[in-house]
């Protein structure tokens, strides 16, 4: 009886040294997966493909098969998430020519309340220099009052000695009126008894 264990087992060796590489490229296949579906939400949309690309390697042992598979459903996702950006980046797109078309009117506006500002501007500074002119006035005016209680202020440092002379000259004409009533009396009692007597 012939026995082959020896070439079976040279043959043997080869192929799992063929199945490593496979297992290892596997491991890697799933390794990138879970890196693709953290790097982006749009891997969600293509999670499908993926779990696709992890059975196929699994079910296939040939190095070349699972190689190209795995080349085929990664540059698939690939794509699909370029298209995702480029999507993206035509929505931003858009938002910035919306952004641009809100702001033109703004800026027109802002130009127009600019053109009104100015003859505000205009007016307030006129009456500002209205304003000036009446403080100018008033302080004008605040002088001469000041000059007129002063004046006024003189003529009652005047007129107070002319008072007390006035209170002096009532103290002596007092008594005089006082004894030219009496005398009156007097003569008047008199009339009243001649007629008295005469009757």
């Amino acid at each position: 009886m012939i026995t082959h264990t020896s070439p079976v087992g040279d043959h043997t060796s080869p192929v799992e040294d063929h199945t490593s590489p496979v297992e290892d490229h596997t491991s890697s296949v799933d390794d990138h997966t879970s890196s693709v579906e953290d790097h982006t939400s749009s891997v969600d949309d293509h999670t499908s493909p993926v779990e696709d690309h992890t059975s196929s390697v699994e079910d296939h042992t040939s190095p070349v098969e699972d190689h190209t598979s795995s080349v085929e459903d990664h540059t698939s996702p690939v794509d699909d998430h370029t298209s995702s950006v480029e999507d993206h980046t035509s929505a931003v797109e858009d938002h910035t020519s919306s952004v641009e078309d809100h702001t033109s009117p703004v800026e027109d506006h802002t130009s127009s309340v600019d053109d009104h500002t100015s003859p505000v501007e205009d007016h307030t500074s006129s009456v500002d220099d209205h304003t000036s002119s009446v403080e100018d006035h008033t302080s004008s005016v605040d002088d001469h009052t000041s000059s007129v209680e002063d004046h006024t202020s003189s003529v009652d440092d005047h007129t107070s000695p002319v008072e007390d002379h006035t209170s002096s000259v009532d103290d002596y004409t007092s008594p005089v009126e006082d004894h030219t009533s009496s005398v009156e009396e007097k003569e008047i009692d008199k009339e009243g008894e001649g007629q008295i007597i005469s009757s």
